[in-house]
């Protein structure tokens, strides 16, 4: 790794083979208390010497710091006693507490005994201490393209080294941060699995005192062996617990699998952490796993933080105009958020702003900052063959599944060992029974109906998740023992009926409970049958028709007149009949006529526009509300038509 600082004559362009080269990993940031303390709106400044003594603390451990300040400038052209905070003697303070931060520096060593008369005269800190600070304009001590300009403290040779001392008392001090590097991985390879790729302006953090977790669900995109996990907290003296899961690939939430892995660790400041994985675990090509995070202030209350940016709308509404706004991007199936007792889909943003009571209308959001790092695995993959839902605890209730490799194993490839194991209270429902002859099968019984997980372990290449599920049988059919409708007769109508389940096998009576409705008149009579609360064998509803037909019609009289003959009927309203159908033909026809009317209308019909000294025969039914007929009335033949 080679350093890259500012050179005037340099255009400050990175070559673009270095452009996605990465020398070290980030291990652990250090977020430390601020040595200035400034309410903004009444502009008072309180000095805090916790924050110098942090400050020193990670000098001491060979961490260089940076911190933020208000700058005369932050570009390298200034003169010395140019500006109004730094003096000729490249001491700098910044004595109005209401200037903020427009530059970034590095903390490298500090003097408490550096006299407060090398700042500026009338405008000096109120005691003696100063930081050593490395500006990032170049030095003249180096070559091109390292070489800065004339600034800064001047050494034995005159040039210009690129330090300056800034005061401890400095009032624009702010957001000190120290850095350590993981080495360990330098010149090989390893995965991060992330979905946080959102420019954030803020981690917000919260604590609460109900549970809250937080989880990012990954896929991995080979084999390799998690060996670490991250987190940021943002509260000092968090304790951080993670849980590291298996998943099937059908997952309902993060911690639906195995649980693989538990860590609990301690952090005295707030920050980024990489943390070492109790025992460094194997995740399979196409896998899902979780990392689930949960971190407790020395409160007791549960913390959690979430990354924000200011979006388009809050650009529009505070008049930036820049043209630059940022989008998250949360998939559905990413990061999961843990409250009220349930776990919910972070990618939803009108449930996001509800749990965080935050307004979605500004601001961008993004996965948690949760990271997974491993080293990549030759790519040996483990899948089921055979079929997981297993018959119903009564009748064929067995099915034979065996474990398959794939990938990069070659033909040498010796089987390892392999382990079956249930969930809890997986053996309530099942029982596993390996074949001693053939390590890669074992035969699966249903005990009961319900869902379970089973672990498949291959030592050395890894554990799947493999859901197990018995349901439970269904209604599918019923059959109404009639054969043509019942007559309406003025009873309740109650016709045998057998249940028939999804196996095509009849269901015992004593497992449901039945009731009939509207068995009297005439229409569609109900039969509802609804399997018992509890059933440990069946479930489901199901609601059956059968018909009652009305009865056979009767004409009271037949009559004609001038072109005209009426039908007058029985009534059958009261059976439930809606109409009469009426039937005609000129005697000696063929083909039949035919009229309606409404029963709540009566009970005759005048039918018009018939011949004169024509006899007509006549015959009537009834209809129910379910269109369905009863028999037609006797035929009977009119008079002659006048």
């Amino acid at each position: 790794m080679r350093d890259y600082c500012y050179d005037d004559k340099d255009d400050w362009s990175l070559p673009e083979e270095m452009r996605f080269r990465q020398s070290y990993v980030l291990k652990e940031s250090f977020i430390l208390d601020s040595p200035a303390q400034v309410n903004y709106e009444t502009e008072e400044y309180t000095y805090n010497p916790e924050g110098t003594s942090q400050i020193k603390e990670m000098l001491m451990s060979k961490r260089a710091v940076q911190i933020g300040f208000c700058a005369d400038t932050f570009n390298p052209s200034q003169e010395p006693g140019d500006g109004k905070y730094i003096s000729r003697n490249w001491a700098h303070y910044t004595y109005d507490a209401t200037g903020y931060a427009n530059h970034a520096v590095t903390i490298v060593g500090w003097d408490d005994n550096y006299d407060k008369s090398n700042f500026i005269e009338g405008h000096q800190p109120p005691a003696n201490g100063a930081w050593l600070i490395k500006n990032s304009w170049g030095s003249q001590e180096r070559s091109f393209p390292d070489r800065g300009p004339g600034w800064g403290i001047e050494n034995s040779k005159g040039q210009h080294t690129g330090y300056f001392w800034l005061s401890y008392y400095d009032k624009t001090l702010c957001t000190p941060e120290a850095l350590d590097f993981d080495k360990s991985n330098v010149g090989s390879a390893y995965n991060l699995d992330e979905h946080d790729f959102m420019p954030v302006d803020d981690i917000s953090g919260a604590s609460v005192p109900d549970k809250i977790r937080m989880s990012n669900v990954f896929e991995a995109d080979e084999c390799e062996l998690l060996e670490q996990v991250s987190c940021e907290t943002t509260f000092a003296n968090t304790k951080v617990i993670n849980e590291v899961y298996l998943l099937p690939d059908e997952f309902s939430d993060p911690t639906d699998g195995k649980l693989v892995d538990r860590t609990e660790t301690a952090f005295r400041l707030g920050g980024f952490h990489k943390i070492d994985l109790a025992s460094p675990d194997i995740i399979q090509k196409g896998q899902h796993y979780s990392i689930v995070q949960t971190q407790i202030t020395p409160e007791g209350e549960y913390a959690f933080n979430f990354p924000i940016a200011m979006n388009k709308e809050a650009y529009k509404v505070y008049g930036f105009d820049s043209g630059i706004w940022v989008e998250g991007v949360i998939n559905k199936g990413e990061s999961f958020l843990y409250a009220d007792g349930h776990w919910f889909d972070y990618s939803d943003s009108k449930l996001r702003e509800k749990l965080l009571d935050i307004s979605n209308l500004l601001f961008s959001f993004d996965n948690f900052p949760i990271k997974g790092y491993s080293t990549p695995l030759p790519n040996i993959s483990m899948r089921i063959s055979g079929d997981t839902e297993i018959g119903h605890a009564e009748g064929d209730n067995s099915s034979t599944l065996k474990l398959l490799f794939a990938g990069d194993s070659g033909d040498d490839f010796d089987t390892p060992e392999i382990s079956w194991e249930l969930a809890e209270g997986g053996s309530d429902i099942f029982t596993l029974t390996p074949d001693p002859k053939e390590p890669t099968k074992v035969t699966v019984t249903s005990k009961g109906i319900g869902r379970a997980l089973m672990y498949v372990t291959a030592e050395g290449i890894g554990t799947i998740a493999v859901p197990l599920s018995v349901e439970k049988k269904t209604i599918s059919a019923v059959s109404v023992f009639i054969d043509d409708g019942i007559v309406y007769d003025g009873k309740a109508h109650k016709p045998k009926f057998e249940v028939e389940d999804d196996m095509e096998e009849i269901i015992p009576a004593s497992h449901y409970t039945y009731k009939y409705r509207k068995n009297v008149k005439c229409g569609d009579a109900e039969i509802i049958i609804k399997i018992k609360p509890g059933d440990p064998v069946y479930s489901g509803s199901e609601k059956v028709y059968f018909s009652i037909i009305p009865k056979k019609s009767v004409i009271r009289s037949l009559s004609t007149g001038s072109g005209k003959m009426t039908v007058k009927v029985k009534s059958q309203k009261a059976s439930g009949v809606v109409k009469y159908k009426v039937k005609y033909r000129a005697k000696g026809s063929k083909k039949w006529s035919s009229k309606s009317f409404k029963a709540k209308s009566g009970t005759k019909l005048v039918i018009k526009g018939l011949r004169k000294g024509r006899r007509y025969q006549v015959k009537v039914c009834a209809v129910a509300s379910n269109d369905q007929n009863g028999e037609y009335s006797k035929t009977v033949v009119s008079g002659k038509v006048k």
